[in-house]
């Protein structure tokens, strides 16, 4: 049996259902709610309802009414709110009203017979009757005092005879003695004080009470009587009342009690404003019963894990589902929720054999349950009752009664009876089993696998226990004679163990070596227009993790993401466009300052109007340059023509046509002789005659036909240019000296007024990229209303500087929750490594970052790859020269890579001086182990086999106690690569090992083959149905047909991937010969060259083998880590921590 998972369920409803909701809740058997104070908690703009006290009021005042009128409510059921509160007032005060009148005079009836029987009791005691009290109260110049005192202190009244004092005996009783005393009044203080000194105690005499005391005993007797009379005459005026308004009291009855009722569960509302709340905790396997009863209603549902409000002291209880005789040992076991593991059952049944066992005895037994039915009604009466039957069992089976009647010979051996050690060995199994019991559920809770097992409180801890106890047993069995050197071993291994454990959590805990950082998730509440004040002090944070504002939008309705106008963006972009085009240089470490936008841009803008219009200038003089520069091209070739180009494109009679044509067409102008044009060569070479024509305007569409046809290219002559060729050419010289010279001037001018801004216009820079930064933020904020909030993850430390930071800020409020705190986000996986395995990150994140609530694989590569690489890469030299070259390339360039590379070259060092290798010599040291002999070889694929085998069994333990952790049990138990292909890939290696090694293991094939091959075999078929029926539903809900031919091709997947993934390593063999045959190569080429050559050769073929096979071996052991081991535990579906700053980037 187990404790019930838990959720904390958030039900959201329309204020309408308010009434109807609550008449269900109260119904709702399984529902916890939580008090919505603790809940709110401060927050904005979100408040707590308060019950009307008026209901219960109400029916306080009926219950009072109907035990004057002895009215029965104990019969009555809760009913319904039928009417308005008002109308129950009305109905309740005239009824009371009407009563009212006859419980006043009962009242008053009541307490005067309360006085009279008082007087007459102490009167009763009094045996002087003859004294009368109007005398005595009438005495002018005496005082009397009535009273007691104890007998044991009569005597001591004889010191004071000689006092002025009148003492009177009126009776006594077993204690005391009834007395008057009088004096005068001026010694009334004194003779007070005497009496006081030997215990006296005053009795009121009442003012009614006159004359003798007989008769005023009798006059009381009388006036009591009377009293009782008139007392029933108002009971029974009372009780026609009740007759005639029983019907309408019994009714509003229910009617209050439900109602008060219903008001008293308005505690657990939380009002939103626009909607109400109601918090509580529910089982998750009724969970889904107790949403459809709310369905009706439209009720919101948001499922939240059951620890999300811890820190508000919001606990989610405890509930058990044992069986019946198990349930009274909850008392013992004490179970918590944080528990997560019930140790009821275990208890209990410990308990049980202790009495069965070790206290077996019939009349014990019967004793006990006895007692236990006595006392029934209680938790323990029903242990006593299930102890008393083991016990009695246990008596059976020794045939004892009281240890003393010996009825029957035991069943089983037994020492006599009433022998001690059966009673010491009953507490030492107890105590034994609760410390068991205690430690295993430790265990359980325990996160740490290293303190699961060799914490005094893990394995550890229990082996030394059981050692001790053991000891403890056969010491007090004197017949068995032990060494005690074994406990000893044990326990100083033990101790050994746990130091060694303690000493690697002072290393972790200063290296910081957890791989995945704890995270705490941080709510930060604000008002909306304080939003660029806190955005402010967030954006620039490295450890910060901000949640987007649409995972909120998208699942609460009236949610909105912040989207201020961004002002900053269009004129950081402005900037930067300006200080491209025109050089300007912006210093990028001034301090931001605050600024108003409108005013820097206003700023900027005239700076920039002030510049475009030096560049427009600018731009014009470059294009008449242009222009002039495009114009002289052809002017120099014209410069000899004595013409003027005013007299000539002045002509009204004449077209003229400057161009150019291809020098081979010239020849072909004769065939247009008899055309009516002029042709003027001006230049001419080998390929191109620059030339002109001149025709008529009528002419001149078709000579220009004729020249286009001979690829004339026509050049347009500037209109500017007047003059002759050459004259033109000198202007143009002139004029483009002096734009030039403007230019510079103009250059000057623009460097000036960039000059004197530089620093106003860097300022406005800084300030608009800080400014647009928490622009962008925006879009992590949430808005609700007039507030908004910020969600994100970071560490624990700095969650709490950041709440220390932020409120003291006005009206801002940060809470911290767990990691898990809210069912809508999924906290990052920020990775944290040591010093050693932290270059190795970025082959995990290249597959995929683990999730948060999984463990980070990081380590285990670091291991596995350095390894493996150092084994297929087995050199001396190139392995310190690849450690070298890697630490140049972390230091000097900063590549990840170069660290990786450094621990590789350090691990391939250490294999090349196993393997004798020094830059592919094996003439230098003396290996350790030859791969390339020949004898060697199988031992060498053996070894790698070996290899791969031991990391294929710890990825499956990896996945199996991932899925344990996270209570997985058809992966834990049925798949691949759970604990059933664990035990038919161990089994199968063991028979492969004995067949192919010869271990002479005398092993039962029949018995063997079906219980560890093919029982997991037909597991990992069965995995999917044996998964439904685990999580109880339907084992084929698609047909037996559908499954069968999935699973069939599936199996055969899983037998050859066991087999490809063990043969997979083989190339961890290969590459080691691999590595050696390619040196050997090098080696016979360089011998074959001889020389300097030899030396050149080497040089060059090391770094060809270094490169080239370096390059291969480390891709190939990737895919070793990816393919082989990872796919077999790991998922890499986590998200990476991003912090704010990285993410505004």
């Amino acid at each position: 049996m187990a404790i019930e998972e838990m959720e904390l369920l958030d039900m959201t409803f329309d204020k309408k259902y308010l009434k109807e909701v609550l008449c269900q809740l109260k119904e709702t058997k399984y529902f916890y709610p939580q008090p919505a104070t603790k809940i709110v908690n401060n927050v904005k703009d979100v408040f707590t309802m308060t019950p009307d006290e008026d209901y219960k009021n109400m029916l306080d005042e009926l219950k009072e009414l109907a035990e004057h009128v002895k009215l029965d409510t104990s019969s009555v059921k809760e009913g319904s709110i039928h009417f308005a509160k008002e109308d129950y007032r009305k109905a309740l005060d005239d009824v009371t009203k009407e009563a009212k009148q006859y419980l006043d005079i009962k009242q008053e009836f009541v307490t005067e017979r309360g006085q009279n029987q008082a007087a007459y009791e102490i009167l009763e005691g009094l045996s002087n009757t003859e004294l009368n009290m109007d005398e005595v109260k009438e005495c002018e110049y005496m005082e009397a005092r009535f009273g007691r005192i104890p007998r044991r202190n009569k005597d001591k009244l004889d010191y004071y005879r000689g006092q002025s004092i009148m003492f009177l005996e009126l009776g006594e009783d077993a204690k005391s003695v009834y007395c008057l005393y009088m004096t005068t009044k001026a010694a009334i203080l004194k003779v007070d004080n005497i009496f006081q000194s030997v215990g006296f105690e005053e009795i009121e005499i009442p003012d009614f009470v006159h004359g003798r005391m007989e008769d005023a005993k009798k006059e009381l007797l009388e006036e009591i009587e009377s009293m009782n009379a008139s007392i029933r005459k108002a009971d029974s005026r009372l009780e026609g009342i009740r007759d005639a308004h029983e019907e309408e009291l019994l009714k509003m009855f229910a009617d209050l009690t439900f109602a008060a009722r219903i008001e008293e569960f308005k505690v657990f509302v939380v009002d939103y404003q626009s909607k109400y709340a109601i918090y509580g905790f529910v089982p998750v396997r009724v969970a889904k019963d107790i949403k459809k009863a709310f369905e009706k209603y439209n009720v919101e549902y948001q499922d939240l894990p059951a620890h999300i409000y811890d820190d508000q002291q919001i606990i989610a209880p405890t509930l058990t589902n044992n069986y019946p005789w198990a349930k009274p040992f909850e008392a013992i076991s004490k179970v918590k929720q944080s528990d997560h593991v019930d140790t009821t059952l275990a208890t209990a049944v410990l308990f049980i054999l202790v009495f069965a066992l070790m206290l077996g005895d019939i009349g014990l037994g019967v004793v006990l349950v006895l007692l236990g039915l006595l006392m029934r009604k209680k938790t323990s009466g029903k242990m006593i009752t299930i102890l008393g039957i083991a016990s009695f069992v246990g008596g059976l089976i020794y045939g004892d009664a009281f240890y003393s009647i010996h009825l029957y010979p035991s069943v089983i051996p037994v020492a006599d009876a009433f022998s001690y050690q059966r009673f010491i060995n009953a507490i030492l199994l107890l105590i034994v089993g609760q410390f068991c019991i205690g430690k295993v559920k430790a265990i359980y809770n325990e996160q740490s696998m290293i303190n699961k097992v060799f914490s005094i409180k893990g394995v550890v801890g229990i082996v030394m226990g059981l050692a001790v106890a053991a000891y403890v047993a056969i010491a007090v069995d004197t017949t068995w004679h032990v060494s005690y050197l074994p406990l000893v071993v044990v326990l100083v291994l033990g101790i050994v163990l746990n130091f060694i454990k303690r000493a690697l959590d002072r290393n972790n805990r200063r290296e910081d070596t957890m791989a995945i950082s704890k995270l705490q998730l941080v709510e930060i509440e604000f008002p909306e227009t304080m939003s660029d004040e806190v955005l402010s002090k967030l954006v620039d944070s490295e450890k910060f993790h901000p949640e987007p504002a649409s995972k909120f939008v998208d699942s609460v309705r009236g949610l909105k993401v912040m989207n201020k106008d961004n002002p900053y963006a269009d004129l950081l972009g402005r900037m930067d466009e300006a200080a491209e085009k025109y050089g300007i240089h912006i210093n990028t470490s001034e301090k931001p300052q605050i600024i108003n936008i409108v005013e820097a841009d206003d700023y900027f803008c005239e700076c920039l109007d002030e510049a475009n219009k030096i560049s427009r200038v600018k731009n014009e003089l470059q294009v008449m340059i242009d222009e002039n520069n495009q114009a002289k091209k052809y002017l120099k070739y014209m410069k000899d023509l004595d013409m003027d180009f005013d007299d000539l494109f002045s002509s009204e009679y004449i077209q003229v046509r400057f161009g150019k044509l291809p020098t081979m067409n010239l020849d072909k102008l004769s065939y247009y002789d008899s055309q009516e044009f002029l042709f003027k060569s001006i230049y001419q070479d080998a390929k191109t005659c620059y030339c002109f024509y001149i025709t008529s305007p009528s002419n001149a569409p078709e000579i220009d036909n004729i020249f286009s046809s001979l690829f004339f290219e026509r050049i347009h002559i500037p209109e500017f240019l007047h003059g002759t060729p050459g004259e033109s050419l000198e202007i143009i010289e002139e004029e483009n000296a002096t734009a030039e010279a403007s230019i510079k001037k103009y250059d000057g001018k623009l460097k000036d007024l960039f000059s004197k801004k530089e620093k106003d216009l860097s300022i406005i820079y800084a300030s608009c990229q800080e400014l647009n930064k928490t622009s962008e933020a925006q879009r992590y904020v949430v808005v609700f209303g007039n507030n908004a909030a910020i969600y994100g993850f970071c560490d624990k430390h700095y969650a709490h500087s950041l709440k220390e930071e932020l409120e003291q800020m006005d009206k801002v409020h940060v809470e911290i929750k767990p990691a898990m705190g809210d069912s809508r986000l999924y906290p990052p996986t920020k990775l944290k490594n040591n010093w050693f395995s932290r270059p190795f990150k970025m082959f995990v994140e290249m597959y995929g970052v683990p999730s948060y609530t999984d463990f980070d694989p990081t380590n285990f590569v670091a291991v596995t790859y350095t390894f493996l690489f150092g084994m297929m890469f087995a050199d001396v030299g190139q392995g310190i020269l690849l450690s070298i070259i890697g630490f140049l390339a972390y230091k000097l360039k900063g590549m990840k890579l170069g660290e990786v590379g450094m621990r590789i070259g350090i691990s391939s060092a250490i294999f090349g001086v196993i393997f004798g290798s020094v830059f592919g010599s094996e003439k230098i040291l003396v290996p350790f182990f030859a791969p390339m002999a020949s004898e060697n070889t199988m031992t060498l694929l053996g070894v790698a086999i070996g290899v791969g085998v031991c990391l294929i069994i710890i990825s499956i333990l990896f996945n199996i106690y991932l899925n344990l952790k996270k209570k997985h049990w058809g992966e834990l138990l049925f798949s691949q690569n759970g604990v059933a292909g664990l035990i038919f890939y161990v089994a199968v290696l063991v028979l492969a090992m004995n067949m192919l090694l010869n271990l002479g293991l005398n092993i039962p094939m029949g018995i063997y083959v079906a219980i560890f091959i093919i029982a997991p075999l037909v597991m990992i078929f069965l995995k999917e149905p044996l998964t439904y029926k685990l999580e109880g539903k339907k084992m084929f809900p698609h047909g037996f047909g559908n499954f069968f031919t999935e699973s069939f091709f599936e199996m055969i997947e899983v037998l050859l991937t066991f087999v490809a993934n063990t043969m997979s390593f083989l190339r961890v063999g290969g590459f080691v010969l691999s590595h050696a045959g390619m040196m050997l190569v090098v080696y016979t080429l360089a011998e074959m060259v001889g020389g300097v050559g030899y030396i050149i050769v080497l040089i060059i073929g090391n770094a060809f083998v270094m490169c080239l096979e370096g390059l291969i071996v480390g891709i190939q052991v990737l895919r070793l880590e990816f393919y082989e081991l990872f796919s077999r535990y790991y998922e890499g579906n986590g998200k990476p921590f991003v912090s704010m700053k990285e993410s505004l980037e």
